[in-house]
């Protein structure tokens, strides 16, 4: 019994199987058939895994490149990057962060089917990121183990569920009433620039309209994925 607790300790305890599980539970409750189910297990075990990886590569190359501006210039680099800190904290914070992921996306389905709030967060790696800030501060603010990850995982959830609705009237307006949200944690700034737009611009001025000169018109062609909820 011993042993096989300590099995269940050592695999639970891996960030990348944690993933892999939480994959495997969602395709088994959709019913997918066995070559889904292989596939969308092993998905998220490889991309972790390659993540981690990533991370190691970036700490061995800027920890020199930081040392030589810090020595140079008498300060201190930072990396104003998601994916490249978060790859780093997963070193410390993988099974917290995992945790608080899957627990936060639970709270925000039950916040969605009992409340008004009435939105599920499928950005999915927003969510990764803030379950990692979550992980991170909390831990800086001295909780540990299952405490840590029940409050970050309630407010990954909370949040999850209430940030689209805050702004939701405006994403009405300029998706015409779609059916979408946006699931973005740094709506905020938008919804912010709606308010204010709504109060000092012309609905009838489209920006589709504007003429942008050919020197500015590289800009233009810079695809984005928006994402939504």
């Amino acid at each position: 019994m011993q042993a096989i607790l300590s099995f269940l300790t050592e695999i639970f305890s891996q960030p990348a199987f944690l993933m892999g599980l939480i994959a495997f539970v969602g395709l088994v409750a959709l019913r997918s058939p066995g070559n889904k189910l292989l596939t969308g297990t092993l998905k998220p075990i490889l991309g972790y895994l390659m993540l981690s990886a990533g991370a190691g590569v970036i700490v061995a190359n800027l920890n020199p490149l930081g040392g030589i501006i810090e020595a140079g210039f008498n300060i201190r680099g930072v990396i104003p990057n998601n994916e490249a800190i978060v790859s780093v904290a997963q070193k410390m914070l993988g099974v917290e962060t995992m945790s608080i992921l899957l627990l936060g996306f639970i709270f925000n389905l039950i916040i969605a089917r009992c409340t008004k709030y009435k939105y599920i967060f499928l950005t999915g790696h927003h969510s990764f990121f803030l379950a990692c800030l979550f992980s991170a501060v909390l831990q800086a603010a001295e909780f540990q183990g299952w405490m840590l990850i029940l409050i970050g995982g309630f407010l990954l959830g909370s949040w999850s569920a209430i940030s689209p609705a805050i702004g939701q009237r405006y994403t009405r307006q300029v998706t015409e009433d779609g059916g979408i949200a946006m699931g973005h944690f740094g709506s905020l700034g938008y919804y912010l620039s709606a308010w204010i737009a709504s109060r000092t611009g012309n609905p009838a001025n489209s920006f589709a309209d504007t003429e942008i000169s050919e020197k500015s018109g590289a800009f233009c062609a810079i695809p984005r994925s928006p994402p939504v909820s």
